[in-house]
C-alpha cells in the first residue's frame, strides 16, 4: 500500500458556509466563501506543502483513498493560570476540543487543498476518513495529513 503523510503548520480554517447574492450590475448570483483569508491561507499552505512532499515522494495519484486528519488547534487563553502560575493549565481545563471550528468542516478545506494540490484526484477518490481535533499542547499549530491509497 501506497502513502504519503506530512505535517502542516499553521492555523487551520473551516471551509464555511457560502453566501449567495444578487450580483447588482449583471443580476446574476454570485456565491462567495464566508471564511475569509484565514481559510485562503490554510488552503494554500496546506496546497503548497502537499505539491511539495508529493514531488519528493513521486506521488502518483491513486483512484481511491483513505485518509487520516488530525487538526492541531490553540488553546484560548482562558484555560491557562495566571500571576505566579502562568503558563499552566487550569485544572479545569478541558482535555478534548470540542468547541468550534466543526470537525467536518476543517476537513472540507483539507480535502480542498489535497485536490488542488493534485494528491487526490477529487474528494469523490475518498472511500473513508477519520479526523480528530485536539488542543496543540504538545504541537505545534496545524494538522498531520496521511492518504494511503487502497485497493
Amino acid at each position: 500500500m501506497t502513502e504519503l503523510s506530512f505535517t502542516v503548520e499553521g492555523l487551520p480554517a473551516p471551509q464555511g458556509s457560502k453566501r449567495a447574492f444578487n450580483h447588482r450590475h449583471t443580476g446574476r448570483v454570485v456565491m462567495i466563501e464566508s471564511a475569509g483569508d484565514r481559510l485562503k491561507v490554510w488552503r494554500q499552505t496546506v496546497t503548497l506543502k502537499a505539491r511539495s512532499v508529493a514531488a519528493q515522494q513521486a506521488w502518483e495519484p491513486p483512484t481511491a483513498v483513505w485518509a487520516d486528519l488530525v487538526f492541531y488547534l490553540p488553546r484560548p487563553k482562558s484555560h491557562y493560570r495566571t500571576g505566579r502560575y502562568a503558563g499552566q493549565l487550569k485544572p479545569s481545563a478541558p482535555v478534548h476540543h470540542v468547541t468550534k471550528p466543526d470537525g467536518d468542516k476543517l476537513t472540507r478545506a483539507t480535502f480542498d487543498s489535497l485536490t488542488d494540490a493534485g494528491v487526490i484526484p477529487d474528494d469523490s477518490a475518498i472511500v473513508g476518513y477519520t479526523t480528530h481535533k485536539q488542543y496543540a499542547d504538545h504541537h505545534p499549530t496545524g494538522a498531520r495529513i496521511t492518504i494511503k491509497e487502497t485497493t
